[in-house]
């Protein structure tokens, strides 16, 4: 059998970089944790915002959103290649072990959807995980071109369906039956987000569950289309960086990442300051140019930030040898797995009717304190867990399945 990756044998700085990110993708989801998902739908909202809820959506805009999914992404590509390196003590084989992981995977994010929330992405990242297997053997540009064309399909599919609209409505008729039609989407999502509201703050669990699966299956598609091949982009980045040792000798590499983080940060400053203007005036249901031109903004931000964000924390361990970031972002990044799913029950526990019930009744504000807390509280219970224990209870019990052997959990 393949041994697992034993916990003095892993790169702390990609732990580092994962616990870190574990930050913004809880700061990201917040607002969708006490607002219906379905209202991501919307955005545009500017106008009917007051000062402070204008300021707290800027800030997760600007230092968060479209950011850490990204180097989650990125980091899951670098772990695939990690993963092909195992050698083998019999004749099994790695791929088939590989399988087996994300499939186990898949069903961790079947049931964060069924049990937790509907914004999970550990189902996603399990199906396209499956895809990744293709490009093991695939060249370096080869790589580089599709992670390219992954990463621009969402832009080239927005930018066809938001020209062949403004074509269309160049026709008095048909612009007629297209107004008509967003007015009846705009009055379905307005049922859907404030029945939404209603089950989550008071309805039973099993009604709870139901809605959520609704809210899944009709996000799914746009999902699909907008969402995932960016994150297959990613990955297809994540595992050509571990190709060639981007997190390897690290002491010969501070000008390399220096020089990232000032180009990146340049980029980022200007991009998702366009890109948090551009998307309180856009229109996502009508898909109107604003929406484009702020998605492409999201995007192009998004990678600077991330790029930015990974060099900085990169920088920080190749300067200061981690010793604070080894006893912080490390023990979480340890135990993303464990911690992501701990957010959401968490989350679920404070906002839903069967817990404290205080779904729709927080501001956006609210919310980012509460993740700094709730992001405070992980990092303490992460590094006394780790301090006893290997592995995370659910890392724990992904190696065990993987592997079909306990894993030696309580440290010696």
């Amino acid at each position: 059998m393949y041994l697992p990756q034993k916990p003095k044998e892993r790169i702390e700085v990609l732990d580092a970089i994962r616990g870190f990110a574990l930050l913004g993708i809880l700061m990201v989801n917040m607002p969708l944790m006490y607002e219906p998902i379905s209202k991501i739908m919307f955005g545009g909202t500017g106008d009917n915002l007051t000062l402070s809820e204008m300021f707290s959506e800027s800030f997760i805009k600007f230092f968060f959103e479209g950011k850490f999914f990204l180097i989650f992404s990125m980091l899951f590509g670098y772990g695939f290649f990690i993963f092909l390196q195992k050698t083998a003590e019999s004749n099994s084989s790695v791929l088939s072990l590989y399988r087996r992981r994300l499939f186990i995977l898949l069903l961790f994010g079947l049931a964060h959807i069924v049990l937790l929330w509907g914004g999970d992405v550990l189902f996603v990242y399990a199906i396209f995980g499956f895809l990744l297997l293709l490009f093991r053997k695939s060249g370096d540009k080869k790589i580089i071109r599709w992670a390219i064309f992954f990463i621009l399909i969402p832009i080239l599919i927005l930018a066809v369906l938001t020209f062949l609209l403004l074509f269309l409505n160049g026709f008095p008729e048909i612009k007629t039956e297209l107004d008509a039609m967003f007015k009846e989407n705009t009055l379905y999502y307005e049922e859907l987000i404030n029945r939404a509201r209603s089950t989550y703050s008071t309805g039973s669990f099993g009604s709870i569950i139901l809605m959520r699966l609704e809210e899944y299956a009709d996000s799914f598609f746009t999902s699909l289309i907008f969402f995932c091949p960016t994150i297959m982009g990613m990955f297809l980045i994540g595992f050509l960086s571990a190709r060639k040792g981007l997190f390897t000798d690290l002491a010969n590499k501070a000008a390399l990442f220096k020089k990232i983080l000032f180009r990146s940060l340049a980029i980022g400053l200007l991009a998702n300051t366009g890109f948090v203007i551009i998307m309180y005036y856009s229109d996502p249901l009508s898909l109107d140019l604003y929406f484009l031109l702020g998605t492409t903004m999201g995007l192009i931000g998004g990678i600077a930030f991330s790029l930015c964000y990974i060099s900085i924390i990169t920088l920080l361990f190749i300067n200061v040898k981690a010793n604070l970031l080894s006893k912080t972002l490390v023990p979480m990044g340890r135990m993303a797995l464990t911690n992501y799913l701990m957010q959401s029950t968490i989350c679920a526990f404070i906002f839903h009717s069967y817990g404290l019930g205080f779904y729709g009744k927080v501001e956006v504000w609210h919310g980012i304190l509460l993740t700094f807390l709730i992001y405070a509280l992980q990092v303490i219970f992460s590094r006394i867990w780790l301090s006893n224990f290997n592995f995370g209870p659910l890392e724990w019990l992904w190696r065990s399945l993987t592997y079909r052997k306990f894993q030696e959990m309580k440290r010696k």
